[in-house]
């Protein structure tokens, strides 16, 4: 599929979801303005690889269908915005493709997501550097809805030692404990 078809498809679905035809032309210009950004010369050391591709990806939670097949590609080294209305499914479909999704225990997914020809969905596969390659900007602070603070914490550092390591850090923790339990 090239790129106007895909940014046909993405407008429709955006128009799927309530949106003005206008409204979705000018978020899918938008979007292929941002996606046809290419990097400096000189990087072709982040360029090897084939890049992101989502063919046919479904996803759900518990029994709610909320992503019906969508495909597209990224070329790696291209920076690519999805835009649309809140609760269209902009971030579950970018979960879908790190992984993050996986922390909502009624999640589930079928097609395929591949990162430079793999599937990161084989088992064995390093999600850290699935993560590390396929990044997303949240639109509010709480990439993992379901956890508190201390948890999301130690998922990236891996325990509570490392966290409050000095004894400002300390003095933050006996607070946060003092006041969140």
């Amino acid at each position: 599929m090239n790129r106007e078809d895909e940014m046909s498809n993405i407008s429709e679905k955006i128009e799927s979801k309530g949106v003005t035809s206008q409204g979705a032309k000018a978020q899918t210009s938008s979007l292929a303005s941002v996606a046809a950004r290419r990097p400096k010369e000189g990087k072709a050391e982040n360029m090897a690889g084939t890049g992101l591709e989502a063919k046919n990806v479904h996803a759900w939670f518990g029994s709610k269908h909320v992503l019906e097949d969508i495909s597209m590609e990224f070329p790696r080294g291209t920076v690519t915005a999805l835009i649309g209305p809140s609760g269209c499914g902009k971030s579950t479909f970018i979960r879908t493709l790190n992984r993050m999704h996986e922390f909502i225990p009624t999640a589930a997914l079928a097609g395929e997501v591949l990162l430079d020809g793999k599937d990161v969905y084989q088992p064995g596969v390093d999600v850290t550097k699935i993560r590390l390659q396929v990044g997303m900007v949240f639109q509010k602070p709480n990439p993992f809805p379901s956890m508190t603070i201390g948890p999301g914490r130690l998922i990236e550092v891996g325990s509570t030692s490392d966290i409050f390591s000095n004894p400002k850090e300390k003095r933050t923790e006996d607070y946060v404990s003092g006041r969140f339990g």
